[in-house]
């Protein structure tokens, strides 16, 4: 198996060549399908990967994730999706790599995207990832409303001031909020919720 140190920042496909095979992955036209793990009649999977795919590091390290799942860990549950995403954010953004970046960038949203940039992911999952490391209270709201957040009891979004802070032009002192920028992100917003006491 394919050891890698810490910290080392992975190039999702060069890892996927030596984790599932030399020809594993595939990128086709902007026309293809976003991103999928296909498995042909003789076992054999590739990893298929539209060309424009503004994360397409996450995209491959996300289906390279799926490949593990089902193979090394012969999972078949419901949750699949949402432990690729965990498992390509782990193994794209490390503990210790996070662990760095927020010690030189500092605390709240400023780490999100030299870290999205440093290792090519959406700057949600460079925000999630970094919830999930420092063990803060983070979540992303997408332009239709919807919250992403780390787990489902990251936030307790039945607090009646939570939905209050997210219309424009209102401030509560325990929610810092900054507008993600650049591919996927275009439009959504990133939250930090600070607990009192």
């Amino acid at each position: 198996m394919a050891k890698l140190g810490s910290d080392e920042v992975v190039d999702a496909f060069e890892f996927a060549i030596r984790l599932i095979g030399p020809k594993s992955v595939v990128v086709l036209d902007r026309l293809a399908v976003g991103a999928r793990l296909r498995r042909s009649d003789d076992g054999d999977y590739t990893i298929e990967l539209r060309d424009e795919l503004p994360d397409i590091n996450f995209a491959c390290a996300h289906e390279m994730a799926h490949w593990a799942l089902r193979e090394v860990w012969k999972y078949s549950g419901n949750d699949e999706e949402r432990l690729a995403n965990r498992l390509g954010a782990a193994l794209l953004m490390p503990k210790t790599l996070v662990e760095g970046v927020v010690r030189w960038r500092g605390g709240g949203l400023r780490p999100v995207a030299p870290l999205a940039r440093m290792v090519e992911v959406s700057q949600t999952a460079a925000q999630l990832r970094i919830a999930e490391v420092i063990g803060d209270e983070r979540a992303v709201v997408t332009r239709s409303g919807n919250l992403i957040v780390r787990n489902a009891a990251a936030v307790d979004w039945s607090d009646p001031r939570i939905p209050q802070t997210l219309r424009p032009g209102v401030r509560h002192p325990g929610l810092a909020k900054s507008l993600l920028h650049g591919g996927i992100d275009e439009g959504r917003v990133a939250l930090t919720v600070r607990r009192a006491g």
